[in-house]
Order: structure tokens, then C-alpha cells, then sequence
């Protein structure tokens, strides 16, 4: 019979254990990012920088950028994605806006000094010479110079 009382004991722990898990995983600390269910902050800088912390955590790693852009853009970009494993996103200038802006340099506040946490000081700096030297365009006029 104690084997018995074992068994209620136990399974009593389980369904105590049962009704708590979900208490338990949908608690979150200061520093878990809002889930993405929560709306952005109305301040674009504020959205840029929830976004990015949440692609961090979430294993994404993304650089942000606009504008007139180098030749090399893209020769950039295969570098960091085969290098790195870094995505680069070039938001098109018909989006640009102020707050798009704003929310770029939020994003970019928080992912680069995780991308150069993670591989090191001047990476994309590295990244970005690598690319202007390797571009074609940027080959063929250094040899015919």
C-alpha cells in the first residue's frame, strides 16, 4: 500500500507541476524584450531598439542601412551573410522618413555592438574594406591604373 500512497503523492506533485508551468513560462524579467505580440513603443528610436533586441534574441543578426550607397553594397552584404552570418537590410529610400530613420539608428544602437560582441571590435569595418576590395568594378580600375 505504500508503493500506493507513492504513486497519489507523486501524481499530486504532478498536477501541481502541471498548473504551475504555465504561470512559470509566461513570466518574463526586466530584461526578457516584450514578445512580439506587444506593440512597438511609439517613439521610432525606442521601436528600432525593442526590434533589434528581439532578432538578438531571437539568433538574428541584422545591420541596417540607406541612403546612397557604395558599388559594393551587395558585395557587403554576401560578406557578412557567408562570413558572419549577418544579414544585411537596405531599407529603400521611398520608406525613408525622419522616424525611419530614427528607428534605423535605434535598431542599429543595439545589433552592431552585439555583432562586434560576438566577432570582434571593427568587424564590420573589416567586412565593408573586404568588400571594396573584392568588388569588381573596384578591381578592374585598380589593374588598369
Amino acid at each position: 500500500m505504500t508503493n500506493h500512497g507513492f504513486l497519489r503523492t507523486l501524481g499530486g506533485l504532478g498536477l501541481a507541476f502541471a498548473l504551475c508551468l504555465p504561470a512559470a513560462c509566461s513570466r518574463q524579467t526586466a530584461d526578457d524584450p516584450p514578445p512580439a505580440t506587444v506593440p512597438l513603443p511609439a517613439d521610432p528610436y525606442e521601436a528600432g531598439k525593442v526590434e533589434a533586441t528581439r532578432d538578438v534574441r531571437n539568433g538574428l543578426l541584422v545591420e541596417k542601412t540607406y541612403g546612397r550607397l557604395p558599388a559594393w553594397v551587395n558585395t557587403y552584404g554576401e560578406v557578412l551573410k557567408t562570413n558572419y552570418h549577418v544579414e544585411l537590410r537596405i531599407v529603400p529610400s521611398e520608406e525613408l522618413s525622419i522616424s525611419m530613420i530614427e528607428r534605423i539608428r535605434g535598431y542599429n544602437e543595439v545589433s552592431v555592438p552585439e555583432i562586434e560582441r560576438r566577432f570582434g571590435a571593427g568587424v564590420l569595418k573589416q567586412a565593408a574594406q573586404l568588400a571594396e576590395q573584392s568588388h569588381p568594378n573596384i578591381a578592374t580600375e585598380a589593374s588598369t591604373q
